[in-house]
């Protein structure tokens, strides 16, 4: 039951899940756990979705279509929604264990295709979310020539009337959806137009650039690019067969990494140029906004401005450093924004939580000051969620990547999503939306085994140890396995030797001095086991992106069978390493945390 906001404007819920890779799609699962509990997914009205929100965003829509569309609505229970989050935590762990960024490059035949102009890794990214994450889980009628056809993924409740639609786009008043006891829900999938600067967005029944709705000052004088509806507007027959997987790959196209997605033969003299959401609007809040929901749940697991206390001042890192503030000043003037609408009655609740809730740093007082008592203490424990700071704070970290996760990092990550979600979901909202305040059913979420070591870093050190390494984008296999770091400083020590000596003696510079530098090169091998890792790590971000665009035609074949070798052998031992049976057991105490009993 959904109660009425003051005004004409019923209750609209909407939740936005922000970009950060498949560390905020494993976080967010955790939050969808949590609002399953707390039987809020089904009032759920618009899903709004950025980059690594949009990937598990597009897979939450998918499964509660298939419910919604095999249940009228008086027959669903929130047992469903519980059922819909149990499969994903459980799917969505083992698809990406594939090391689908990696992927791109492991078939030759595509890698040759991308020397051309109209096929990137970034089409590629787009192949691989649908065939590892959502062709599964749509029926055939919903594909056009093997691909997940965004246009036909309208939800159809079989106790509705053809053609149901869940709320007038962008109205306000009664609609639809309003009667219904478990929502039809809007995707609203947000990526950035670098032709314009403005979000560009995909829904399963439109695509193009909202309205300024906030633009009173007439401030912004860009190109706006109107909706496009595919079924109603005259749009090229591409566009009504769009691919899912397009969408997600645009939302999801992280500027220096992926190419940015062109959208061809779709306004005149203006090909839109689609880049990761996040450049705009990371958390997602505009697309709730945009559509009216008076109640915004943000689930934020973006990577974080850090603090710095020696900033490099080199050209580069100083343009990535003011790269960075701004990001994390879009982010703030976000919050700012949707809390000034909730003071002035636009919204009715605004429940806004990220992955360093309750993580707030001490003032740092001038040379000859002195801090206030207690100050730097504050630091240190636990949030008031019950997890240790050390380990929130290396969770934070974990990289925002689109590799290959290990059952420690995802299992951890889908637990911090709940114990936040859990902290931060107050009863106010229930009571907003009409439901009992009573205490939330806790189901037995498989992820929350690995509270112990949220909770208590002690119980065993590798568990912290594996979180840190995963900060890192690539050397994390070199750091975890110690047997590969001898092999590999050993290997190229002994090519370096046995090299070095044959050119000196060769040159007669005699066996003894060959033999000394044989030694230089075995201490070289001694620095690269100790150092190696974070030699490859800046080497790997500083490489240009176009490099390895470039480098895909020439060398694909080679490229390929390097690729299928890391994932076979170097992927595989990394996630065997972080499988949770080689952590060390918690011993088990009589009674539950307090926190748990209070849940």
């Amino acid at each position: 039951m959904t109660s009425q906001t003051p005004g004409e404007q019923p209750a609209r819920v909407g939740l936005a899940l922000s970009g950060g890779g498949f560390r905020a799609s494993l976080f967010h699962i955790g939050v969808l756990a949590r609002l399953a509990d707390l039987d809020l997914l089904r009032e759920v009205q618009v899903i709004s979705t950025v980059s690594g929100g949009s990937i598990i965003g597009a897979l939450y829509y998918l499964h509660v279509r298939r419910l919604l569309q095999s249940k009228p609505d008086c027959d669903i229970k929130p047992g469903d929604y519980v059922a819909i989050v149990a499969e994903i935590q459980h799917s969505f762990p083992l698809a990406i264990r594939q090391n689908l960024r990696m992927r791109t490059f492991a078939d030759l035949q595509k890698n040759l295709r991308m020397y051309r102009r109209d096929y990137s890794r970034s089409d590629r990214m787009a192949e691989l979310y649908e065939e590892h994450l959502y062709a599964p889980l749509v029926e055939p009628a919903a594909l056009q020539n093997g691909r997940v056809a965004l246009p036909q993924l309208t939800i159809q409740p079989p106790d509705e009337p053809p053609g149901f639609h869940p709320f007038v786009d962008g109205g306000s008043g009664t609609a639809p959806n309003d009667r219904r006891g478990s929502k039809v829900p809007v995707l609203v999938v947000n990526a950035t137009t670098l032709n314009t600067g403005h979000n560009f967005q995909f829904t399963a029944t439109w695509l193009g650039e909202p309205d300024n709705r906030l633009d009173q000052g007439n401030l912004d004088h860009n190109l706006r690019l109107r909706r496009a509806y595919y079924l109603r507007d005259a749009v090229e027959d591409k566009y009504r067969a769009l691919p899912l997987g397009v969408a997600v790959a645009a939302s999801a196209a992280v500027p220096g990494i992926f190419p940015p997605l062109a959208l061809t033969d779709l306004y005149p003299d203006l090909t839109p140029q689609l880049v990761d959401g996040g450049v705009h609007d990371n958390q997602g809040i505009e697309g709730l906004l945009d559509l009216r929901c008076t109640h915004l749940i943000v689930s934020d697991a973006c990577g974080q401005m850090r603090d710095a206390s020696e900033p490099e001042t080199r050209t580069p890192a100083v343009l990535k450093r003011s790269n960075d503030t701004l990001m994390d000043r879009v982010r703030e003037a976000q919050f700012v924004a949707a809390s000034a609408l909730q003071r002035h009655g636009e919204i009715a609740h605004l429940c806004f939580f990220h992955m360093k809730q309750d993580m707030q740093q001490p003032a740092l007082t001038w040379i000859g000051g002195a801090d206030k008592p207690g100050q730097v203490e504050a630091v240190h424990g636990r949030t008031a969620y019950g997890v240790d700071r050390q380990t929130q704070e290396a969770l934070a970290r974990l990289r925002t990547d689109l590799d290959a996760f290990t059952e420690v990092e995802s299992t951890a990550l889908m637990a911090d999503g709940y114990l936040i979600a859990r902290h931060c979901l107050d009863d106010g909202l229930r009571k907003g939306l009409g439901h009992s305040t009573a205490p939330a059913r806790t189901h037995e979420w498989p992820f929350l085994a690995i509270e112990p070591y949220l909770r208590d870093r002690e119980v065993d050190p590798a568990f912290l140890s594996q979180l840190e390494i995963g900060a890192a984008t690539v050397g994390k296999s070199l750091r975890l396995l110690r047997w590969l770091r001898v092999l590999a400083a050993a290997g190229s020590g002994a090519a370096a030797l046995a090299l070095l000596t044959a050119l000196l003696a060769s040159r007669g510079g005699g066996v003894l001095y060959a033999g000394l530098v044989g030694i230089a090169v075995l201490l070289g091998a001694a620095v690269a086991y100790r150092w190696g890792w974070r030699l490859l790590q800046a080497v790997g971000s500083r490489v240009p992106t176009r490099l390895s665009e470039l480098l895909v035609s020439p060398v694909g074949a080679l490229l390929a069978l390097a690729v299928i070798g890391h994932l076979r052998t170097l992927t595989v031992l990394r996630l065997r390493c972080g499988a949770l049976a080689a952590l060390r057991r918690p011993q088990r105490t009589s009674t539950p945390p307090a926190d748990r009993q209070a849940a």
